[in-house]
């Protein structure tokens, strides 16, 4: 298991009860919300289902699932020198294998 897997559950599992939230209080037919924050839960739950939000939010996600994980295994007493530095290295290169994938043209955008 990677550093990745073990971390990736702590920012999506909040993802849908979040949608779910937002949609109940813009879809609120009784008086419970007033109409400013229907209109901003519909706005909010709207910009969050897009596909540019949705792909910022798991590219941010998998930085940090290594990243996290990196700052607990630094922060802890059992870990020497060599393997703290070990791990930066894998680290750092997995976040510049993402970074090289990025810049990379598109399969999507390059089509005609």
């Amino acid at each position: 298991m990677t550093m990745y897997n073990r971390r990736t559950g702590h920012a999506t599992y909040l993802y849908i009860p979040l949608l779910d939230c937002l949609e109940a209080i813009g879809n609120d037919a009784g008086s419970k919300c007033d109409p400013k924050s229907k209109t901003e839960a519909n706005g909010l739950l709207h910009q969050i289902q897009s596909s540019g939000f949705i792909v910022s939010f798991q590219t941010a996600a998998y930085a940090f699932g290594y990243t996290e994980s990196l700052s607990h295994s630094l922060q802890g007493r059992s870990l020497d020198v060599i393997d703290g530095y070990a791990h930066v290295k894998t680290v750092m290169s997995e976040l510049d294998r993402v970074r090289d994938i990025a810049r990379k043209p598109s399969v999507l955008c390059t089509a005609k």
